[in-house]
């Protein structure tokens, strides 16, 4: 007879392995070589594991566009925020109003209601409406930091162009005044 599940012995548990270490970037000193056949091979190891292939690097220019496009869609989300939030303190105002006029409709009725009450429910009423407010401006002042930080984007994006085109202008006067040199 066999023994019933989960009574018993507990179940062997898997062992986590220790990832394998890269030797190919390990430095060699090679000044310190003690024979030359020794000091061969190291160099050539050296020299293998030094030669990776440098990733291709941006220049400026596509630095700033990129960076402008990323100030871009940060700017999209600030704006959706911002409506969002003007949408929610209209809505709110609209809701403490509501409630107010028929708070002050039941008071009318039943004037038993303390001035505490009153008061408590004035304040809470306006510090929702505070509290939205606050989340308003917030995200406007969110969102104008993004609009200026995307206008910075595209005046450095600008300017790089500017002096890109100065540059290769700078380069065809060269050439053409070569060219005339030349031919007479």
């Amino acid at each position: 007879m066999g023994r019933y599940k989960g009574v018993g012995m507990p179940k062997a548990k898997k062992k986590k392995r220790a990832p394998a270490e890269d030797y190919s970037t390990i430095a060699v000193d090679v000044a310190n070589a003690e024979d030359d056949v020794g000091s061969a091979v190291v160099q050539q190891e050296a020299t293998h594991a030094t030669a990776a292939p440098d990733p291709p690097t941006l220049t400026d220019l596509e630095m700033a566009k990129l960076e402008r496009e990323v100030w871009l869609e940060k700017l999209l989300e600030k704006r959706k925020a911002a409506r969002k939030a003007k949408s929610a303190l209209t809505l709110t105002r609209r809701i403490e109003e509501v409630k107010f006029k028929y708070f002050k409709r039941n008071v009318k009725r039943a004037p038993a209601t303390s001035a505490y009450k009153y008061i408590e429910k004035c304040y809470k009423s306006e510090l929702r409406v505070k509290d939205e407010q606050f989340k308003c401006a917030k995200a406007d002042l969110m969102l104008a930091y993004a609009r200026e930080q995307a206008d910075a984007c595209l005046h450095s994006v600008q300017r790089l162009e500017i002096a890109r085109l100065r540059r290769e202008l700078r380069a065809a006067k060269k050439n053409t005044s070569r060219g005339r040199s030349r031919g007479t």
